[in-house]
């Protein structure tokens, strides 16, 4: 299994958001709400399964997180 492209990095005072073949991070800040499992679990920061579910995201739209988080022109 490959690795993805994306990993959410949890720091004491917020989340970073790491392109793993470049190993570049940008902030993610501390405001990161709910996000909800695919049984429909809700899961907020400090929850099990909760970084898991958030890459999970990220990495469902590669394209679209790029764009989100690096903009262009960001390698």
């Amino acid at each position: 299994m490959s690795q993805p492209t994306f990993s959410v990095i949890e720091y004491s005072t917020g989340f970073g958001l790491q392109h793993n073949a470049t190993g570049k991070v940008r902030w993610m800040g501390d405001g990161v709400d709910t996000i909800f499992a695919e049984d429909g679990t809700p899961l907020w920061p400090g929850t099990p399964g909760f970084i898991k579910a958030w890459e999970e995201a990220l990495n469902s739209n590669e394209d679209e997180t790029l764009e989100a988080y690096f903009g262009q022109g960001w390698e």
